[in-house]
């Protein structure tokens, strides 16, 4: 079983005793950590995708470390200009055990959920916007009209 979750921007695919390391959280190690903004299931070939998010779902952790990530130099240059710049960055991040993935209980079945899709689902249209020979073009320097 797996879930796709997302947090602080960003979206992760995650499964039960994973460690995940996600943007800085100021909480400290050892504390749980409880995400429900869970975007997908997929528990035993069936897969709940949320409407944006699964109603009821939730993904528990446990905070496991803090730390820095490597350094990244940042160098700035422009030629024959004497111009030279670095500048170095560390990011912080939070790595997260991955301790349980809770599924909610599904009321519908999966054939009437499948029955509620438009059936021009995924297709679009061009309409009218797109005519042809809509607009006449006057040249410069000339009389002619000509369609484009």
């Amino acid at each position: 079983m797996y879930a796709v979750i997302e947090t602080r921007g960003k979206q992760y695919r995650v499964v039960e005793g994973d460690i995940i390391r996600v943007e800085k959280i100021d909480l400290p190690v050892g504390s749980p950590w409880e995400e429900n903004r869970v975007l997908i299931i997929s528990n035993d070939g069936q897969v709940l995708v949320g409407n944006p998010l699964v109603a009821g779902a939730r993904v528990i952790g446990e905070i496991v470390e803090q730390g820095r990530g490597k350094k990244i130099l940042v160098f700035k240059y422009k030629r024959r200009k004497n111009y030279r710049r670095t500048q170095g960055h560390r990011q912080s991040y939070t790595g997260i055990r991955i301790t349980k993935i809770l599924v909610p209980s599904v009321s519908a079945p999966s054939s009437e959920l499948a029955s509620n899709i438009p059936d021009n689902a995924g297709k679009t249209t061009l309409g009218k916007s797109r005519r042809k020979g809509s607009r006449r073009i006057k040249k410069k320097g000339s009389n002619d009209i000509s369609d484009k």
